[in-house]
């Protein structure tokens, strides 16, 4: 296989996994569309920002400069902090539901006593 079959392979193989992402998004269920966008929000960003790899003629190995690596540790950081500030509201969140789901299940056994 030359460089240019090897070239053209790499393209249809991230060619391919966009499409998956795609369809995914369009039809899916509703955790699979999310993660879905997700991926496609940081395939994205990564491409915008340069985070991707490039692959090495010679080699054939994805190469990753230093600079990319660590433009990819601050993103990290980044993307931990926020993880961390958002966490608590999530957190909340499931408190909520969870005295919800309370409610519900003692008012359907009141309900069920009654009848």
């Amino acid at each position: 296989m030359d460089d240019q079959e090897f070239l053209q392979m790499r393209k249809a193989a991230e060619k391919l996994q966009e499409q998956l992402l795609v369809d995914a998004v369009k039809s899916g269920t509703y955790g699979r569309r999310s993660m879905a966008k997700a991926a496609q929000q940081a395939s994205n960003f990564a491409k915008g920002d340069g985070l991707h790899p490039v692959t090495d003629i010679e080699s054939r190995e994805l190469r990753y400069s230093i600079k990319q690596g660590l433009r990819a540790a601050c993103v990290s950081r980044e993307d931990a902090a926020a993880t961390l500030i958002l966490m608590p509201t999530v957190l909340d969140n499931q408190m909520a539901i969870k005295r919800l789901l309370y409610v519900v299940i003692a008012l359907l056994a009141y309900i069920t006593h009654k009848i």
